[in-house]
């Protein structure tokens, strides 16, 4: 069991503030644990140009963390990250995966918008505040979000579990809030996309848009998400983000396994938070 510390630091400059890094290597099918007692605390998977991760089972601990960097240079210049495929996956109260604060960075978006102006929110799936087209798909969810004129946009998260992915603690794909600042604009929300065999657990899932000061962007709302899996009718399903649903369906005839699909984008707006049952999740449209 290891308890240390693995580095491969890259050299940051005022020109490049996340380059490459050295590479760690882990074999196929590795389990990983994260938090609790003797096992190390936290781990940041870097996203090359092709890289994706597959791992045997991933428990996250209360205090584990698991992060993965975006890569604005993935997805035609749309920005991306590296994919996590697991046999299982328990994320248990207090641990957290996410991908927040590592999409694009202040000032930078995808292709089409060049650039955050002024006091304004970065774009994703929704426009951002004052500015910029969205972009990115309600289904197939891959994008980073968009950077404010003041605050980084969110990464992406993309998990594939063969079997039971148990949801306790937090996964999470959101722009930092900003408390002040002479350009007041949020990043974007990312992505999760999330496809399981079974769904458990009554954590949390989160995409938001950053928080912007004064008259500010507000951050855009770029909250793609999407969940397929089986599950029991007694699982809740904690749902947070901003208003406006715009997909939420069964899955169609290329799966009869039970399975709930559910593709959320929402709008700048409101905050809202709701806990559903999953069996009934596809009758809020």
């Amino acid at each position: 069991r290891f308890s240390g510390s693995l580095e491969a630091l890259p050299g940051a400059s005022a020109y490049n503030p996340r380059p490459y890094a050295g590479t760690i290597a882990f074999p196929e099918g590795f389990d990983l644990t994260l938090g609790g007692a003797g096992n190390m605390t936290s781990l940041r998977l870097g996203s090359d140009d092709d890289c994706g991760y597959v791992f045997g089972d991933i428990v996250i601990h209360e205090g584990g963390l698991l992060e993965i960097d975006g890569n604005p240079m993935r997805e035609d210049f749309f920005g991306g990250a590296a994919s996590i495929t697991a046999d299982a996956v328990d994320v248990r109260t207090g641990g957290v995966l996410r991908a927040s604060a590592l999409g694009f960075d202040i000032g930078r978006s995808a292709p089409g918008n060049r650039g955050t102006p002024s006091a304004s929110g970065g774009a994703h799936g929704g426009a951002g505040g004052g500015s910029a087209l969205s972009y990115g798909s309600v289904v197939e969810p891959l994008n980073l979000g968009s950077g404010g004129s003041a605050g980084a946009g969110a990464g992406a998260v993309i998990l594939t579990v063969a079997g039971r992915l148990t949801a306790d603690g937090l996964i999470e794909s959101c722009a930092p809030d900003l408390t002040s600042s002479s350009l007041y604009g949020g990043g974007a929300g990312g992505t999760l996309h999330v496809v399981a065999g079974h769904l458990a657990g009554a954590g949390t899932f989160l995409a938001d848009g950053g928080k912007g000061v004064r008259n500010g962007g507000g951050g855009a709302v770029g909250d793609d998400r999407q969940f397929r899996a089986r599950h029991a009718p007694d699982e809740r399903l904690q749902l947070v983000g901003r208003e406006a649903v715009r997909l939420l369906r069964r899955l169609g005839d290329h799966d009869r396994r039970g399975g709930l699909a559910a593709a959320r984008q929402h709008e700048a707006g409101r905050f809202r938070r709701r806990t559903v049952p999953a069996s009934r999740v596809a009758r809020h449209v």
